[in-house]
Formats: structure tokens, sequence, C-alpha cells
């Protein structure tokens, strides 16, 4: 196959929070709301405003957006152009509000006072008010008399993934699966990093149908981590390929190990050591397990395996964010609940036995008893001839 000989790439079906989903966040971010005393919640986070109303707008943002949930339950979307029932935008609000995005042609520069001024009396009406990002305490009614932040308390509220969120982190995990695919054709001695990563991330975008808002993380041949550079891959020299890919949103976080050429034996050995420990937590993660603990167990028989380094994280959850609660590290005072969206990332470390080491990583949700695993692109060691 030469590099022009591209297979069809997979389209990922559009995935969308649902309107029940949106509506039980709003309500559940409610019942917060009255129990801290608060009137309501003005969010300006995209993230979080998709989060509660399914809004998003892929693409570069210049335009914010901004969500009023009130202690009843009310939500108003604050948005710079009307919403419509296409691929795009939709809401699932009780009210959208556009706001003035531009004048005399040009985009408005102070868009959060005219979001503000978009909301009225929906504000004037509220003394305390809870926020996820600081605005300007001038722009804010004078009625407003205490401003509560609260982001801890949304981190707290989304680790908890409905089954819509799942499903637009899988839409992720698809995407960046389409760009291991891409990968698997080219990677073999003498393909450059940038070229690798262009193809890569274009696999990724024609999969989700979309622009993509998110495409890291390492892209490095015979190294531990970081972007890609104008450099041609040697023979024999490793890549763990760690991809995360963000849809609407939300993200995923994979990793394969790949070979420029022929892998070695003690890279083989590396790669059957962590795809056995994988397996292994696979059967030992369940609701109430301490995330501290399971780090301690499998670092203990990771590091120093034949000499060799494991130095970082076993894990983390994914989201919004590529990194989010729980963590899967020293020290971690977590344990697994029910909902949790997480990755897991054994690995084994050596650059100059290793030709930088093996690292694979998938994604699960941790069910009632259990987990289940939402990434499915093969372990195997790639290697490219």
């Amino acid at each position: 196959m030469t590099d022009r000989d591209v297979a069809p790439t997979p389209i990922v079906p559009l995935a969308r929070l649902s309107n029940d989903g949106c509506r039980q966040r709003a309500a559940r971010l409610a019942e917060r709301l009255r129990v801290r005393g608060l009137d309501a919640a003005l969010l300006c986070d995209p993230h979080y405003v998709n989060y509660l109303t399914g809004h998003w707008r892929p693409g570069r943002a210049i335009f914010q957006v901004a969500a009023l949930v009130e202690a009843d339950g009310r939500t108003t979307l604050v948005v710079p152009i009307a919403p419509d029932d296409g691929a795009f935008a939709v809401a699932h609000a009780d009210e959208t509000v556009v706001y003035e995005s531009f004048r005399a042609s040009l985009v408005t520069e102070d868009q959060p006072a005219a979001i503000v001024a978009a909301l009225g009396a929906r504000l004037d009406r509220k003394s305390r008010l809870g926020m996820d990002l600081p605005v300007h305490r001038d722009l804010l009614p004078p009625a407003v008399q205490q401003i509560d932040d609260l982001r801890d308390e949304l981190l707290r509220m989304r680790r908890h993934k409905d089954d819509d969120e799942v499903r637009m982190i899988a839409a992720a995990i698809q995407s960046g699966e389409a760009a291991f695919a891409r990968a698997r054709q080219l990677i073999r001695p003498g393909v450059d990093e940038v070229d690798l990563y262009g193809e890569m991330f274009s696999a990724a975008m024609r999969a989700a149908g979309e622009p993509i808002t998110d495409f890291g993380n390492d892209f490095q041949f015979n190294a531990f981590a970081s972007l890609p550079r104008r450099r041609k891959a040697l023979p024999g020299e490793a890549l763990a390929l760690d991809v995360s890919v963000g849809v609407r949103g939300y993200t995923c976080d994979l990793c394969r190990t790949f070979v420029a050429g022929d892998a070695s034996e003690d890279l083989r050995d590396a790669h059957h050591v962590v795809v056995g420990i994988l397996q292994e937590l696979e059967q030992s993660i369940r609701p109430g397990v301490s995330c501290g603990d399971l780090f301690a167990t499998y670092h203990a028989r990771l590091e120093g395996y034949r000499g060799w380094k494991f130095f970082h994280h076993l894990g983390h959850g994914v989201g919004m964010w590529s990194i989010e609660r729980p963590r899967i590290n020293a020290g971690s005072v977590d344990a697994f609940e029910p909902g949790d969206v997480f990755a897991i990332e054994p690995a084994l470390y050596d650059a100059a036995v290793l030709r930088m080491g093996v690292r694979v990583e998938d994604n699960y949700v941790v069910t009632g008893d259990g987990v289940r695993r939402l990434s499915s692109f093969p372990r195997d060691l790639h290697c490219g001839a």
C-alpha cells in the first residue's frame, strides 16, 4: 500500500447531548443552588453551556455563550446566533436569548457586557449568583450582592457521566481510532512526524464529520511526549502514539505503541507485560476500589521491571477535558464510582533498550459491578515494514 492508498474513513454517527440529559443536569444544578441559598447560576464556559443545553458550535470560538440556570430549574441560553435544527447548534433550554454580537460589521468587543444586557430583568431579580468564570463585578446589575465560585461544585457534579455524555465520549473515541487506523497505514522508517500528525488529524476530522475541538497529545518517535517535529523515524524506533480527540466538547484519551520497522525482543516483552497489566486492571476495577491503592499495586509491579521505568500516573477520568477526576495516581483519595469514565495507561520506558518504550491506553465506564470498555482498536504492537 502506498501513502496515497487511503482506506475510506469510517463516518462516526453524529452524537449530541439529549434533551432529557440536559434537563436532568439542569435540575441537579438547580438543587445544588437551592442548598447553597443561591438564586441562579450564570455559566459562561462553552463546555458547561453545552452540558446544560446541548448548544455547541465547532470551530474557532470567537463568540461567547452563556447559560442562566435559576434555582427553580428554568434555563435560559444566551447566544450570538439563534440555534437551528441543523447539524451544528441545537438547544434544550426553556428560553433562548440572542445578544448583539456584531456592531458595524465587526465582532462585538465587550461580549460579556452584551450577554448581561441581553439577560436584562432575568438578572435584575437575582441577589445571590453562582458563576463558573469571573465576570467583572461592574457588569452585573446592582441587585447582585453575592457571587459564589461554582467551579468545584461543577467538577464534582460532572464526574458522573450520563448516558448521553458516554455516547459523546464514544464518538470521540471512534474518531481517535480512525486516526490510529491511518497511522497504521503510514508508520515505517522514514515517516515524518509532522506529516503523520497531519494525516491523523485529517482522518479524525473526516470521521467526526465536522471540525474537532482538540487533537493531542504525543507524536514523537524515540521520545516520551510532546507535539510532532520535522523529523523522520529511524528503523526500530518506538512511538507511543497518545491521541486525545475532542468532538462537540467531549474528549477521549487513547494510546497505542507503533514501531518504525521491526520490534526488538525487548520491546515485544515490554508490550506483553503492559497489555497483561491492562487486562488485569479491567477485571480489578469496580465501584469502591481505591484509586490510590490501585496505583500503588501496579506501580510496584511495573517500576523496575528489568530495570525499566514507569514514572507517570496509571490513569485518570475523561470527559469534557482529557484529564478529569478520578485521579489514579500516587496519594489519590478518589475511589471509583458508577458513571466514572476513565482512561487506564500502564507503560514501560527505557530510552536505550526500548527506543523510548511501550504504553497502551483504553477508555472505560464504571458500571454497577465492574467496567465496560469503550475503545476497541487492536492492542497488538504495530510494526511498520
